[in-house]
């Protein structure tokens, strides 16, 4: 026998020959085009990211998940998109609805459902109706109403 180094399977020693299997893969060592493929995906392991797993080989951006399960691969801030929507959850302020991705005045709704995305308290429209905040209107005269709704 042959113990080869702690990277090798044993190997059968055979007047000065060692036939071995390095990878586990069948093949043996001599014949195999990558003796050190133990995921079997064609990938040697000392140039495979992830040797252990045959759907992965390459991490081009190095945040350790593999480009084919990346959907930033040249990314290391992101890997996900969980909505679709072509930005990352990171930078996603709405991950899971593909309508939404930004909420740049904070108040929750996503600017494209906000009709004032710069503004988290509704509208100083909004503030002049409902100048007490008792949620209804303060109208006095159909020519405030008037006016009100000319404003909107």
């Amino acid at each position: 026998w042959d113990f080869g180094d702690s990277y090798q399977l044993p190997g059968l020693l055979l007047n000065g020959t060692v036939f071995r299997d390095s990878d586990g893969d069948g093949i043996e060592d001599n014949t195999d085009n990558t003796p050190f493929d133990h995921d079997g995906d064609g990938i040697n392991d000392a140039a495979d990211a992830f040797p252990t797993d045959a759907s992965e080989s390459l991490d081009s951006d190095g945040d350790g998940v593999g480009d084919n399960s990346d959907a930033f691969p040249y990314d290391a801030t992101e890997s996900r998109d969980s909505d679709n929507d072509g930005v990352g959850d990171n930078a996603d302020a709405f991950p899971h609805d593909p309508t939404e991705t930004l909420d740049t005045d904070g108040d929750g709704v996503g600017d494209n459902a906000d009709a004032f995305p710069q503004d988290a308290t509704g509208s100083s429209a909004a503030d002049a109706v409902d100048a007490d905040g008792n949620g209804l209107i303060e109208i006095a005269t159909l020519a405030a109403l008037d006016n009100m709704r000319n404003d909107l």
